[in-house]
């Protein structure tokens, strides 16, 4: 019977290089319709500054009402509700809606709040709870037209601030308003008109937050008979920051695979990404981690694939919104074994770091192949029978190889066809790093490490063959 004398094949190692828009501001006013008393939440677009996100009170829809649904809207990313609720007795039923008009200052166009109490001893109030998807820094915001007076048969504004973290950072009011910073509590000392300058305060939260309220009191408790009825309120300008985020820009050298990141300062536990490389020498970016503290040193560790190193000791990071955040638009973590470390100076709000991880195989790079030969039919053959080859080559190594042939010498004296029609017979993972660019033309371009391909060769059996049973 016929017998395969020889099987030779060539290969070469695989080589790479690794590696808000125009928002609209809302502002917040009481009027009167009718004898309902309303506080009405007013929109004005402005232009963003550069890494400020604005609450886009236009995005709600005209007549909602806050007090029986929530209000939903999306500022560069962050999912913001709105709601409201409100508590004690009331001259008329309490509605909260969105408008279509409206006037404060320099605002126009409304959300109404109505606020017409029947009491004016604190046990009347609306509550607006804002709640953020996840933690903002820097939210600030200015309350106008608090005002009242000491007179008997006035209305005399209370508003609590509160939120997440507590009562505001800070809390600068104008002229007419008191503030105490203990309570986060802002009130009435003057019955000033609706103007943008006068019966107002800002409050800003310096740190995260993932919600606030707005707690807006009849009263107060007074010996001096007030009216709860005409209260007005201007809610303007709620604006914040991002907080910072962290990725990894993955490189292994020598071999690919799946490699871990657990980041710290991202929850109650650390945030776990994966980046599998496909290619050795080919960058892979990986997801972007949301961090919840500021100024706070924050690790990057990795676990993954045995007998890797990071290399070099120090890892390029860059912050792609720099202009926003004040960082330097580059800047080196630092690497101790596999751990990548980046300093707290550079954990600012906005930031937007992107750190580069190069791993290089602590182990040889094993560039192996094998190749099983069989033929379609079992013999013996006949004079003029045409016998198919199949030859699956596989790549039993840890790097990929290219320019795979299959050379086979014969001893018979037939037509012998060169093996071709090559085709893709296992793809393990990571899938993709297998390819060929030009079908059957007796090469294989590419081939990862746990893949096959298959070859194809054909023999025309002669008399000579039979004769000598090769």
């Amino acid at each position: 019977m016929l017998s395969l004398l020889r099987t030779k094949f060539s290969c070469a190692p695989i080589r790479g290089t690794i590696g808000d828009s125009a928002a609209s501001l809302g502002k917040v006013l009481l009027s009167r319709l009718g004898g309902l008393f309303s506080l009405i939440l007013l929109l004005l677009a402005q232009a963003v500054i550069a890494g400020a996100a604005s609450l886009d009170w236009g995005t709600i829809a005209n007549g909602t009402n806050l007090l029986t649904s929530t209000a939903t809207s999306t500022v560069s990313g962050v999912t913001i509700t709105t709601h409201a609720v409100q508590s004690g007795t009331f001259e008329t039923t309490p509605v909260v809606a969105a408008g279509s008009a409206g006037s404060n200052g320099s605002a126009a166009g409304v959300i109404n709040l109505s606020m017409n109490a029947t009491l004016d001893n604190e046990t009347s109030f609306t509550t607006t709870t804002i709640t953020f998807s996840e933690p903002v820094v820097n939210l600030s915001f200015t309350v106008r037209d608090i005002d009242g007076g000491p007179a008997a048969n006035t209305w005399d504004d209370r508003v609590d601030f509160n939120s997440s973290a507590g009562v505001p950072s800070s809390g600068t009011p104008a002229s007419g308003v008191g503030y105490t910073a203990g309570t986060g509590r802002a009130f009435a000392s003057a019955d000033f008109g609706i103007t943008d300058t006068t019966g107002n305060v800002t409050v800003t939260w310096a740190v995260p937050v993932t919600f606030i309220t707005i707690k807006y009191i009849a009263g107060p408790t007074t010996t001096v008979a007030r009216n709860p009825d005409f209260q007005l309120l201007v809610l303007d300008d709620l604006t914040f920051d991002l907080m910072p985020t962290l990725a990894v820009n993955k490189t292994s050298m020598g071999g690919v695979g799946a490699f871990n990141f657990s980041t710290s300062n991202s929850g109650s536990g650390n945030t776990t990404t994966t980046v599998t490389t496909t290619i050795a020498g080919t960058a892979v970016q990986g997801p972007a981690t949301r961090l919840l503290a500021l100024n706070t040193t924050t690790t990057l560790t990795e676990t993954g694939p045995a007998g890797w190193s990071i290399n070099p000791a120090t890892a390029p990071c860059t912050d792609s919104n720099s202009a926003s955040s004040g960082n330097p638009a580059s800047f080196a973590a630092s690497v101790s074994a596999q751990v990548v470390t980046v300093a707290a100076d550079n954990i600012k709000p906005n930031a937007v770091i992107d750190c580069s991880v190069t791993n290089a195989s602590t182990t040889p790079p094993d560039a192996t192949l094998s190749i099983l030969k069989t033929a379609s039919t079992p013999g013996p053959f006949s004079v003029g029978q045409t016998v198919t080859y199949l030859y699956k080559v596989t790549n039993t190594g840890t790097v990929g190889m290219t320019g795979i042939t299959i050379g086979d010498v014969h001893n018979g004296t037939g037509l012998f066809v060169a093996p071709h029609n090559e085709t893709l017979s296992n793809d393990a993972a990571p899938i993709g790093d297998t390819t060929d660019v030009t079908a059957n033309n007796g090469t294989w371009s590419a081939i990862g490490p746990g893949d096959s391909v298959t070859f194809t060769a054909t023999y025309v059996v002669t008399q000579h063959d039979v004769d000598f049973l090769q």
